[in-house]
């Protein structure tokens, strides 16, 4: 539905959209959390954004492992990391972090990215990147979602507010390499000519 009312250049939803009462609490611009919600579940759900909080969450097992001595000295801890599989913690690790994620752009602007150079935006199995990241487990500074709504129209979050052309094809590749560079295991376009030819570059 969103996705939409995006493509037809309608924000109202997500500027304007009245308050809802969830489970006794009345939620402001309801509309405007739902979307934040269902986009940052987009982003952390992936194959690759799993396999990226696995490692991290094992990184931080080594390191409470390395300082056990210290920390139960000091602390008194009871915990044995050895005994903790990554997977069984990951789920709840992924809605913690897209929690705060949506809790975290509550402020941010929309701004409706449309292309008119005839070079299609391209989607990816990461359907939403976060275009301050670079590729790996390094935590960005960060966070300007880009969120490709079809091969003509993608949506910037926490960017500028309104709307904007791309009528320079260079402009596209870059928003396209960033798909690209962040996906896991395949890419989606419209032209197979484009896709084989960032394949070939990438090589």
């Amino acid at each position: 539905m969103y996705r939409l009312q995006l493509m037809a250049g309608n924000t109202a939803f997500y500027y304007d959209s009245p308050s809802r009462t969830e489970a006794g609490i009345e939620i402001q611009n309801f509309e405007k959390h739902e979307f934040l919600n269902f986009v940052c579940i987009q982003y952390f759900r992936t194959d690759g954004m799993r396999k990226i909080i696995a490692e991290n969450i094992q990184d931080m097992l080594k390191l409470i492992i390395d300082h056990m001595d210290t920390i139960e000295g000091k602390r008194h801890v009871n915990f044995n990391p050895n005994n903790v599989n990554p997977e069984h913690i990951l789920p709840h690790f992924i809605w913690i972090m897209q929690a705060k994620c949506s809790a975290g752009l509550t402020k941010a602007e929309l701004q409706i990215v449309r292309n008119k150079t005839g070079l299609p935006f391209i989607t990816s199995d990461q359907p939403v990147i976060n275009m301050k990241a670079k590729v790996g487990k390094e935590a960005p500074a960060e966070f300007v979602l880009w969120y490709p709504l079809s091969p003509e129209n993608g949506v910037i979050i926490n960017g500028e507010r309104g709307e904007k052309e791309l009528d320079n094809k260079i402009n596209v590749d870059t928003l396209n390499r960033m798909v690209w560079d962040h996906s896991f295991e395949y890419v989606v376009g419209n032209k197979e000519e484009l896709l084989e030819g960032m394949a070939d570059m990438n090589w």
